[in-house]
């Protein structure tokens, strides 16, 4: 309940009530308390059966007073056999009757004098009020306690806003058609995501008004109006549950856009009813954000304007505006048009606020976001610890590390409105196995005043002897180069298999330090190994003999592998080699056999790099291969460069005996991106999969559609199902999604990870943009897992960016669709050529 109690000397924004007055015979006398005299104190004309001619200008009048302004509808008393009418009537009244003020005039609020009407109605008009304008203050007046009750009851059910004493309302009796009052700010309670309107005319079976409708959740009793619709208020879910006529339904709300007026089909779905409008994307009700580009939606095709500004709209349905923001309260409308002249607006407020973006230097601060590191370490003495921080501008930066006395002074660089201080600590200054923490210090050159920030981790230094040797445990256990964290994760030395031992050096978060070699390491998760026993060896060998020779399918490379060392795998197309480096291995190699009919190895050599690492280059006849596996079996590992697939090029049918296998991304609750309009990647990853896959066979290729439904696949489980059926090319389908603005970022690209696939991707863009789409370019060392494989020529392809509305517009084209696909299957075609 909104506490009324009248402030004298301070600042509040006033709030006067116009009243209508409709169908009343009498008026009770209200009771006038005496209102203390404020600045700015306005006269608002309420309007009598006379009509609306005078609001306009007692809204501007309110305003220029920086004054808001509330009006009231008052209805007709049941109890009035002379005014009495049906319910369905009144409800249709009271609709249009708001539709009007709301629509037409800038008014603050809107509210109705308590009565013995019915609750449904007060619901009713709260919801008609905030499917226009959300941010209008939804309130009742009473003057009995009966009807304080009333008023509180619906205050305490979250259907109006405030609850307003008649008394409190000051008018004098030679205008007795103007009031004042004095209330607190932040009236509004309702948010835009708790009002529903459900037309279920189409979902109901004969005469849809007067049906009767539960809501389970919110134990809500409705009734439909005339039209077949219910009005409620609810707290935001993202199902909501009807029963009705002993029917129950369940509804998916969780991608509903506001305004919440949806239509039921008669299968049970939601969809809206033209006209209508939505806003996709907008700022906070608070914001600090000078400009922003407002996005909206509607049925295409319609005429839209923003602010009474005509702007394109896109055949997907949206249409947008920048919007410059001034302080204070903005109120930003989109109007829609339908092909049938039919009209409907929505409009919301923005309050802007400006903000200082320049951080001050005073009084003294420092960023713990920007504090690195920013976990735990245990290292070698023989480590350095890079330390920064961002803080106050200009100043002096400290390192102190504890216990101790040891205090190190700061590097520093100067921006804008920061600093960034950085400090290098060589671990060999302190004590093994001492636990230390550091702190942040930033000074005033004059020393007249610190800052000092402890930081939460600990550093702790050990000798190589205490680190423990691990196991992987898992399959595919990424080995990192470091432990920088893009998108798609770090830099990937190599996938290990279970099995293979690694000593560890450190360990930072939940990651070991791998000691690789004396001048190499790696970085593995906790969770991919286990602790080996403190007496196990760290394994190494010697390697004296090598064997290579053709098989069925396949170059093979025979290699002893008679203990679990790490290894690695390089592809170096440009030397047309594969380079496979052992860590822990020794040179006794005398013997390395080439056994002939070999098609694709031209010779094998080797190079001890380190004392502990041992290099074997895989030299090829050609940088031109389809693909290459390393496996296990027992005591030895075996490197199998496949042999090419048999096809003709010139077949008129020319991909026949070509395995292609099409990966469509995302998928089940896995969405991808979304686009501006709210189309969901995965829908058109999966047709344009599908369309491929047609093309593909028609052209006589065997097709596996990697995810075939829309349905949750592990990105592992996606690349496991594709390298089993060991296909010959492997084609990732994706859409982009990303930067600022809806016309910014734009275009095709295709990505690959293994250089080998690199004439792929090439290929494929290649004819991509022969199409109406700009360039993003070829990406080589993309991380994508599915694509992540040296098995298969594999490659990603980003049709577009759905965060632009030129290219969402073609993306939701199926005919555009259907040429993508073409292109995507003539890419493959040229690479064929090229590779014969």
């Amino acid at each position: 309940m909104i506490n009324l109690k009248i402030f004298t000397n301070v600042r509040i924004s006033c709030i006067v009530l116009a009243l209508i007055l409709s169908a009343c015979k009498t008026q009770k006398k209200v009771t006038v308390e005496p209102v203390p005299q404020v600045a700015a104190q306005s006269i608002v004309f309420f309007f009598t059966e006379s009509g609306l001619s005078l609001l306009k200008e007692a809204v501007d009048t309110a305003h220029a007073n920086q004054q808001k302004i509330f009006m009231v509808i008052r209805l007709p008393e049941k109890t009035d056999q002379d005014t009495s009418i049906s319910h369905d009537y009144q409800m249709s009244n009271l609709k249009k009757q708001v539709r009007q003020l709301v629509t037409n005039y800038n008014i603050d609020g809107l509210g109705i004098y308590v009565s013995d009407h019915a609750r449904e109605m007060i619901e009713y008009l709260s919801v008609e009020t905030m499917l226009l304008k959300p941010y209008l203050v939804n309130f009742v007046i009473w003057s009995e306690e009966k009807e304080h009750k009333i008023a509180k009851k619906y205050l305490d059910e979250g259907i109006i806003d405030l609850m307003v004493p008649e008394n409190k309302i000051e008018r004098k009796t030679s205008a007795f058609h103007k009031g004042q009052t004095i209330l607190q700010p932040n009236l509004k309670k309702i948010q835009p995501q708790q009002v529903i309107r459900l037309d279920m005319s189409l979902f109901l079976q004969g005469i849809p008004g007067g049906r009767k409708i539960y809501i389970g959740k919110n134990k809500k009793n409705l009734i439909t109006d005339s039209e077949g619709c219910i009005h409620f208020i609810s707290e935001k879910a993202d199902t909501l549950d009807l029963v009705m006529d002993s029917v129950s339904l369940r509804l998916a709300t969780s991608d509903w856009q506001v305004p919440y007026s949806y239509s039921v089909g008669v299968d049970g779905k939601t969809f809206r009813k033209s006209p209508w409008v939505e806003f996709r994307r907008m700022p906070e009700g608070n914001t600090n954000i000078e400009e922003y580009d407002l996005l909206c939606k509607t049925d295409y095709p319609s005429q839209v304007w923003i602010d009474g500004t005509s702007v394109k709209q896109y055949k997907t349905g949206i249409f947008f505006k920048k919007v410059k923001f001034a302080e204070g309260a903005n109120r930003i409308r989109a109007t829609v048009m339908n092909k049938d002249s039919q009209t409907v607006c929505y409009e919301q407020e923005f309050i802007y606020t400006k903000s200082e973006k320049a951080r001050n230097v005073f009084p003294l601060w420092i960023d713990k976001k920007s504090v690195e590191p920013a976990s735990d370490k245990e290292l070698l003495s023989d480590d350095r610890v890079r330390v920064s921080f961002q803080g106050s501008r200009g100043q002096e930066g400290y390192l102190k590390i504890m216990p101790g006395k040891k205090r190190l002074k700061c590097s520093r660089e100067d921006f804008e409105d920061y600093s960034v201080y950085r400090a290098d600590l060589y671990l060999n200054q302190l004590t093994v196995d001492k636990v230390y923490h550091l702190a942040a210090e930033i000074l005033t050159s004059q020393g007249s005043e610190k800052i000092h920030l402890d930081l939460q981790n600990t550093l702790k230094i050990k000798g190589i002897e205490e680190y423990p040797l691990v196991k992987v445990k898992n399959e595919h256990s990424r080995l990192t180069y470091n432990l920088a964290a893009p998108r798609l994760g770090g830099p990937i030395r190599a996938e290990l298999s279970p099995g293979v031992m690694l000593k560890t050096s450190g360990r930072i978060g939940d990651y070991y330090r791998i000691r690789l070699s004396s001048i190499e390491s790696g970085f593995i998760h906790k969770d991919d190994v286990v602790l080996m026993p403190a007496e196990s060896v760290v394994p190494s060998y010697h390697i004296t003999t090598m064997s290579c020779g053709p098989a069925t399918d396949a170059d093979l490379l025979t290699i002893p592998y008679p203990e679990n060392v790490p290894y690695e795998i390089f592809a170096d197309p440009d030397q047309k080699r594969i380079v496979l480096t052992l860590y822990g291995v020794q040179t006794a190699s005398t013997w390395v056999t080439h056994l002939n009919n070999r098609k694709i190895i031209d010779r094998i050599t080797w190079l001890q790099t380190t004392p502990e690492t041992y290099q074997i280059f895989i030299n090829l006849r050609s940088s031109t291969i389809w693909g290459y596996d390393l496996l296990q079996d027992g005591k030895r590992l075996i490197l199998k460069v496949k042999y090419p697939p048999v096809y003709d090029i010139t077949n008129i049918r020319p991909l026949t005996g070509v395995k292609i296998a099409i990966e469509a991304g995302h998928g089940g609750s896995n969405t991808g991106a979304i686009g501006l309009s709210g189309l969901p990647e995965k829908e058109i990853n999966l047709d344009l999969s599908f369309r491929l896959g047609e093309l593909c066979k028609s052209m006589g290729a065997d097709v596996l559609q990697v995810r075939d439904a829309d349905v949750d696949m592990s990105l592992l489980a996606k690349r496991d199902k594709a390298v089993k059926w060991d296909p010959d090319i492997l084609v990732s389908i994706h859409a982009n999604a990303g930067g600022r603005g809806y016309l910014s970022v734009a275009g095709t690209s295709t990505y690959w990870h293994n250089p080998f696939w690199a004439p792929l991707a090439a290929k494929i863009y290649d004819r991509l943009l022969e199409l109406d789409l700009k360039e993003f370019g070829v990406v080589g060392s993309f991380n994508y897992t599915v694509t992540r494989t040296s098995q298969i020529p594999s490659v990603l392809v980003e049709q577009a960016f759905m965060s632009h509305a030129e290219d969402e517009e073609k993306l939701a084209d199926p005919e555009f669709r259907q040429q993508m696909a073409q292109k995507i299957q003539a890419g493959l075609i040229d690479y064929l050529k090229a590779s014969k």
